[in-house]
């Protein structure tokens, strides 16, 4: 009895113990799988986080491919489907597929060549997606009267040896449109012309450049990259006040030609008395009036596929923003009138453009009126007694401007007042171009591709932040896009 009785302790001490084993090791079980546990979820908050940035990276470079192909393929507008540009396309560790749409909602990117595109990029890794989307939308060439009058080749005024009464003094020379002094039509007083006048060219040799007789350049002029500071002036011409050089060589832009698809074909015009009214957009076969007036009151397109004549007693009258656009030769002997500030017209040829001893616009803005000139407009005449408030851009064309009487050169040479983009300049008699400072800092709109000073893109990017990418007006999915550019750098792999 009593040796049974002094082993109960002992047993007693080693349940007691085998207790507290089994509770820490249930302790140290909860532990390791809570340690676990909090491990595997690091691990998923981790993956989840690179997989997010990877899909962030992936919409980031589907927006650069898109930018890219705006940028670099001249015909996008019309080669790419509009919609879906790329569909689950792999980039680094994931996928971007990328939408393109028209900003005005029409479907089309050629309703309006100027109009931006809406970009709506997803990228996705690993079931994590990000959406970004953006605007992109052509800036044309900048400023690209930054320069001031810019030549690509030869720059003579005067008229070399001359037997008249009258010496020629063709001259160049500045004004400023917010000025106020009009005397006509408001931007410039005779007498007190500014001396800021400025013209460019890509010639490097003196010899291109010709001041003759007693012509004058009241201002700068700014010669090809490697050309030696030197012009050519004979007799008692003005050399201008600075000679300079540019920094490289411009490229000229191309002009961007209105949208005339799908007008609705409305004959044409001839009209020699009476009035004509015109006011909704279309196409017409040929324009002339010899007489009467046409009056548009619309803000949109008149597409003349043959040639436009305006007369000596033609008139034509413009309420409204308008492109004109022409296949053929435009000829303007009659008057043009915007009547408000709010009034614009864009004269786009193909063909040569004559004007001759008349009044146009007389608003001091010279870009409420802006002719442009195709590859094909080589020919730029502007004669008489002529007053031109107005700016031309025609890359390919030799712009002359001269007396329309060699007897009477004071009283029908033309003076111009705005700026000139050209190929070639020729100024007689007693010419005169006033180069609006104003211009400097005009931002064109209807000219792409170009050489433009820093900072003024071709197209500008405005991030519109993240979005949801919608299917609708999506069409089918193009490899143009991938076989292209696919070698763009897509940013980081892993």
């Amino acid at each position: 009895m009593k040796l049974a009785q002094s082993t109960c302790p002992q047993r007693r001490r080693r349940g007691l113990a085998m207790l507290l084993a089994m509770m820490a090791l249930v302790i140290c079980t909860i532990l390791t799988a809570g340690f676990l546990a909090a491990q595997g979820t690091s691990m998923g908050i981790a993956r989840n986080e690179r997989d997010g940035e990877r899909a962030r990276a992936a919409a980031f470079s589907g927006l650069d491919l898109a930018l890219n192909q705006i940028r670099n393929l001249p015909t996008w507008r019309s080669t790419m489907s509009h919609g879906l540009w790329l569909n689950n396309y792999a980039i680094g560790n994931g996928a971007a597929t990328v939408y393109v749409h028209a900003a005005d909602g029409s479907g089309s990117y050629l309703t309006d060549l100027t109009q931006p595109v809406i970009v709506v990029s997803t990228g996705q890794s690993n079931g994590r997606s990000f959406t970004t989307m953006a605007r992109i939308g052509p800036t044309g060439a900048g400023t690209i009267f930054y320069d001031g009058n810019f030549i690509t080749g030869a720059i003579t005024l005067g008229n070399g040896s001359y037997s008249g009464a009258t010496v020629p003094a063709p001259s160049l020379d500045s004004y400023d449109s917010n000025a106020t002094a009009p005397s006509f039509a408001r931007p410039y007083t005779a007498g007190t012309f500014g001396s800021n006048g400025r013209i460019a060219t890509n010639t490097e040799n003196a010899a291109n450049v010709q001041l003759l007789n007693n012509a004058s350049i009241y201002g700068r002029v700014t010669l090809g990259s490697n050309a030696s500071l030197a012009i050519t002036a004979s007799g008692t011409a003005r050399s201008p006040d600075v000679i300079d050089k540019q920094s490289a060589l411009r490229t000229l832009p191309t002009v961007i030609f209105p949208n005339t698809a799908g007008l609705t074909n409305r004959g044409s015009i001839n009209r020699s008395s009476g009035t004509q009214t015109i006011s909704a957009s279309g196409y017409y076969s040929s324009a002339t009036l010899s007489g009467g007036t046409v009056l548009v009151f619309m803000n949109g397109t008149i597409y003349v596929t043959g040639n436009l004549t305006i007369n000596s007693a033609g008139y034509l009258w413009l309420a409204g923003d308008v492109n004109l656009v022409v296949d053929g030769n435009v000829t303007i002997n009659g008057r043009i009138t915007l009547n408000s500030t709010s009034s614009r017209l864009r004269i786009c040829s193909k063909g040569t453009i004559n004007i001759n001893s008349t009044q146009l616009p007389t608003w001091q803005d010279p870009t409420q009126f802006m002719i442009y000139g195709s590859p094909t407009c080589t020919q730029v005449n502007i004669s008489g007694a002529t007053n031109l408030v107005g700016s031309i851009i025609a890359p390919s064309a030799a712009v002359t401007m001269q007396a329309s009487n060699s007897s009477s050169i004071g009283t029908t040479s033309p003076q111009m007042f705005g700026g000139i983009i050209a190929n070639t300049l020729t100024m007689r008699d007693c010419s005169v171009l006033h180069f609006d400072e104003q211009l400097r800092s005009y931002d064109e709109h209807n000219v792409r591709g170009g050489s433009a000073p820093n900072g003024s893109a071709d197209y500008y990017v405005q991030n519109l932040g993240p979005s949801t990418v919608s299917a609708s007006n999506a069409a089918a999915n193009t490899t143009l896009l991938t076989s292209q550019i696919q070698t763009e750098n897509c940013g980081p792999g892993n």
